[in-house]
């Protein structure tokens, strides 16, 4: 992250996105998705050819463009449909827009319940043994079972998540860069799809 002034002078905190070699591979239409709309499949970073396997690199070859790290679907309208082969710039943002961004989060591993969940935790002093971080009663007598979803110790981040709505404040064209606002989810250099 880094900072930016408005032309008001306001300060903004804005993550720098990347679009790296990012191209359509194919179009799939409504019909052949069998969704509501239509898809388009693109790949981003060149990865190596011996990364995938053999039965992979017919996406490629049909679009004319090098194997892909990551590939991912986006969902269009008739009207937005973009020719296989066609790199994908940051020019294609606009300042001003909103945008929607996934990723996978940053994993903690296993974690207890205060890290995870927020828990406050027992008391520190007046007789507690032990139980300074546990989460306490899981359920009650009656109930005789523990209810789906509880709040429990267990593996944190490692999933996917979107951050939604975040604005675009400055494309830099030259080295195809986007200007996000706030946090996205991810490790730094990470793939995240906007």
């Amino acid at each position: 992250m880094m900072p930016i002034w408005t032309k008001s002078g306001e300060k903004r905190a804005v993550t720098l996105l990347k679009v790296q070699d990012c191209h359509v591979l194919r179009y799939v239409s409504k019909e052949e998705s069998g969704g509501k709309t239509a898809k388009l499949l693109v790949g981003g970073k060149n990865a190596s050819p011996f990364s995938k396997p053999e039965s992979a690199h017919e996406i490629f070859k049909e679009a004319g463009v090098p194997q892909k790290q990551k590939v991912t679907t986006f969902n269009v309208t008739d009207d937005a449909i973009i020719k296989p082969g066609t790199p994908l710039y940051a020019a294609h943002f606009r300042p001003g827009q909103f945008v929607d961004v996934t990723a996978k989060t940053i994993g903690k591993g296993f974690q207890g319940v205060m890290k995870r969940w927020g828990f406050k935790g027992q008391p520190a002093s007046h007789g507690q043994t032990k139980t300074h971080r546990r989460p306490g009663a899981i359920s009650t007598n009656k109930a005789a079972k523990v209810y789906r979803g509880k709040k429990m110790p267990g593996k944190m981040g490692n999933i996917y998540r979107t951050s939604f709505g975040l604005k675009v404040w400055r494309i830099n064209t030259k080295h195809d860069i986007i200007y996000v606002n706030g946090s996205v989810p991810g490790h730094t250099n990470c793939l995240v799809k906007v």
